[in-house]
């Protein structure tokens, strides 16, 4: 190993704070001594880890899958020193995660703060995105994903399964007439999540397998407005049950043709960059995702 493992931090707080000078003034030192350190550790190890421009820098994809081995270094010395000098181990540092939009605000939206009393030497960074980031590229420690992962390099882990149902609201449902079949559905489906816009959404009904066309539904690509839309009387929506469990509950939302069920459910996992390498502070916060999740299912 030609590099040194001292100039780990400086490369780390670089990606934390987003830029050379912001990441000299947090570590307290010069410029020229933070650039130096980069430049150093890029020409020991023969690589470019990040894209510079004039106003940003960009990790490269090589820089992106060094970050959390890095991390890792420094997690694990941390660890070893703590061990040798007797003293508890605190999980500290940045933990960038990613959720998608609907989860995010809902499931954990009201939570955030006791993460933050339980671990408060974790600096948590959260983006609620509607697709699903490059944990490498983009520098995520974790992230939350709504449906399948191909990428089996990654870590992955199954957080819940929910079956998609048929909602609209009281007001809505009394104005028409539904049984269990779909040509009863099917002209008040206005609006769908793109991920379930497809030719052939096939569902399963008292007379057999069935499969609906949706692409020419109008695609809105959040949960939670297309629920909004639902509550305020326009339509029927299909939605994770998931989502749905509070207004089902309070009756705002009531479920449609029960016998009509799509095959298809969301599943929510969490994927972390290197497999079997997940450090002790996305192991906290996959706990902490998980109790929130087992908390918002208690009010079924």
């Amino acid at each position: 190993m030609k590099w040194n493992i001292d100039d780990l931090p400086i490369f780390l707080a670089i990606i934390e704070h987003q830029g050379i000078t912001a990441a000299a003034d947090k570590l307290n030192m010069p410029k020229s001594t933070v650039s130096r350190t980069l430049s150093r550790l890029e020409a020991d190890m023969n690589i470019r880890l990040f894209e510079r421009t004039t106003r940003q820098l960009q990790l490269t994809q090589e820089g992106a899958s060094f970050a959390p081995y890095a991390q890792a270094i420094m997690d694990q010395a941390a660890k070893a020193e703590q061990a040798l000098s007797g003293e508890p181990v605190a999980p500290s540092g940045a933990l960038k995660v990613s959720l998608p939009m609907t989860f995010g605000r809902e499931i954990m939206g009201h939570k955030w703060h006791d993460f933050t009393t339980a671990y408060p030497d974790i600096t948590l960074e959260v983006h609620l995105t509607p697709y699903d980031v490059n944990l490498r590229r983009e520098g995520f420690d974790i992230a939350v994903i709504e449906g399948g992962v191909t990428d089996h390099s990654l870590d992955i882990t199954d957080l819940v399964s929910t079956p998609l149902i048929w909602v609209s609201s009281p007001y809505y449902k009394r104005q028409f007439h539904f049984d269990d079949t779909v040509s009863s559905l099917k002209p008040h489906i206005r609006y769908i999540e793109p991920q379930y816009q497809t030719s052939k959404l096939s569902v399963k009904t008292p007379s057999g397998r069935q499969q609906l066309d949706t692409t020419k539904l109008i695609g809105i690509n959040d949960a939670s407005a297309l629920r909004e839309l639902t509550l305020q009387g326009d339509g029927v929506a299909l939605l994770p049950e998931l989502y749905c469990l509070p207004y089902l509950k309070r009756g705002d939302l009531v479920e449609l043709c029960p016998e009509i069920t799509v095959e298809t459910q969301m599943h929510v996992t969490a994927v972390t960059p290197q497999k079997d390498r997940r450090s002790a502070k996305a192991e906290l916060f996959l706990q902490f995702v998980t109790d929130c999740l087992a908390d918002y299912r208690d009010i079924r």
